[in-house]
């Protein structure tokens, strides 16, 4: 199955997660992951105009002494997924 893939600049990026782009909706920006120095994220978001849905990741600084900023040390994918719906068992 081929995906669509989007390239963005990292400014457009940016705009979509800064929720400044109305052709793009965020479902979903979760932590994942967590180094010593960064902060890793799964950003998930939907193009309005056709109802498909990508996949990013990014990452932060994980202090105010780290100044990294999303998409600052590599360019920005955004890969096509599916939503797919998942039995899941937990137990309390």
């Amino acid at each position: 199955m081929d995906r669509e893939m989007l390239n963005l600049t990292r400014e457009e990026a940016l705009e979509i997660l800064w929720e400044n782009d109305e052709n793009f909706e965020i479902i979903s920006d979760k932590l994942c992951d967590k180094a010593r120095w960064s902060l890793n994220y799964e950003l998930i978001v939907k193009r309005k105009i056709d109802g498909k849905f990508f996949q990013s990741f990014y990452s932060t600084g994980s202090t105010e002494s780290q100044e990294e900023s999303p998409w600052e040390y590599y360019p920005p994918e955004f890969k096509e997924v599916f939503p797919i719906e998942k039995k899941v068992i937990v137990y309390e």
